[in-house]
Parts: structure tokens; C-alpha cells; sequence
């Protein structure tokens, strides 16, 4: 029986970033998936992600690669609002209703996302107090998804077996560890989709 649920906060409780980084590389002319190489690729993001590095550090270095590999100044402010619109302006309200539907049925409820640590206080915000039971933030733990030891603490933190717990995530490669370890996987495509897996894995809610 699902006990506790766990939501990835961008691409789920937020829409998908990668519409943002399109955005940038459209607006500069920049061959596209330049941005989104800097945010999934290699490990300078990842550092923020794990505490290691500001983000501030990894605007400036994402400004000069820029510069230097394509003549192009793209100044540290807009990355600012690029992240900014994919984890703070635009949340998907069915989202809301739906984890705050979940905590009133009784589950326990959880966020493990991947997020620096200057977004903390905003991911805080985002619902309602006594909503999220546990926050698995990759800045405050140190370690990001999809390493198996962020989904090992998360369990810890759950105090659940991991069968009783389900993860709601939008990206395949961040469900696989958890799958390994018996947790119920779901791949998110729409708020509906989601509620109607959820309710299939036994997560007592209504079912539209």
C-alpha cells in the first residue's frame, strides 16, 4: 500500500524547463540546445545543484563559454529570469490541488528535486505550511538525482519501506534508481496522467 507520495518540483509542480532554455538560445541566436548543454551537461551546474558552487559563479562562466564559443553576450540577468520562470513564476495549479488532495487523504508527502540552494527559501513557499512533510533538497543533502544514494536518504527521511512509496518524476533517467529499489514509479506527462497513475498504484484519492 502507497503511504507517502513524492513529487520532482521542475517539469512537474512546474512546467518543463527546457522550453526556457530554448528561449535564451532563440532570443541570442545561439545554436539550439546551447543552453540546456550548460544546465544537463557536464558537472558546473550539478555543483550548484549540490551546494558545492553560487549560482551566481555559474552565470559568469556560462556567460564567458558563450563569448568565447559563439561572440554572443547574453547577460548573467537573463539566465537569472530564464531559471527564475522555470522554478518560481509558473506553477501548474492542478499540481497544487492535486498534493494538497494527497496530504488530506493522509499520505505523507514529499519533494525531492534537484535545485540550488539560493531557490530554498522559494521552494518553501510553494505550498501551503504542514502540505510537504519532507523536502529532499539536493543543495541542503549534498547529493542529486539520479544517484542512488539521494533516493537511500529519501527513504530514510520517509521512514518508509520502499514499496510504500511512490515518485512522481518527469524524467526517466531520475525514476530508474528509484524503481531499482522497489519505490513506484511515475513518469509525469500531464496532471491528469499523474492523479490517474497515482490512484491506480493505490493512493487513496479521486480519481478525476
Amino acid at each position: 500500500m502507497i503511504e507517502a507520495v513524492v513529487f520532482d518540483v521542475g517539469g512537474v509542480r512546474c512546467p518543463n524547463p527546457v522550453n526556457e532554455f530554448l528561449k535564451v538560445d532563440r532570443e541570442y541566436k545561439l545554436p539550439e540546445g546551447t543552453v540546456m548543454s550548460f544546465m544537463r551537461g557536464g558537472d558546473k551546474f550539478a555543483r550548484c545543484e549540490t551546494g558545492q558552487l553560487p549560482v551566481a559563479e555559474f552565470y559568469d562562466w556560462c556567460v564567458a563559454q558563450i563569448a568565447e564559443t559563439h561572440e554572443v553576450q547574453v547577460p548573467p540577468l537573463r539566465l537569472d529570469a530564464m531559471l527564475e520562470a522555470c522554478m518560481g513564476k509558473t506553477l501548474r495549479p492542478e499540481m497544487r490541488s492535486l498534493v494538497i488532495e494527497i496530504k488530506a487523504a493522509g499520505h505523507q508527502t514529499a519533494l525531492l528535486t534537484n535545485i540550488f540552494a539560493e531557490r530554498r527559501n522559494w521552494l518553501h513557499s510553494i505550498f501551503p505550511p504542514g502540505t510537504i512533510d519532507v523536502y529532499a533538497d539536493s543543495s541542503e543533502l549534498g547529493m542529486r538525482k539520479p544517484e542512488l544514494r539521494i533516493y537511500q536518504r529519501l527513504v530514510e527521511m520517509l521512514g518508509r519501506r520502499p514499496e510504500e512509496i511512490a515518485f512522481v518524476d518527469d524524467f526517466a533517467e531520475n525514476l530508474s534508481p528509484a524503481r531499482s529499489m522497489g519505490i513506484v514509479d511515475i513518469l509525469f506527462e500531464s496532471p491528469e496522467q499523474a492523479r490517474r497513475d497515482l490512484v491506480s498504484a493505490g493512493v487513496r484519492i479521486a480519481p478525476a
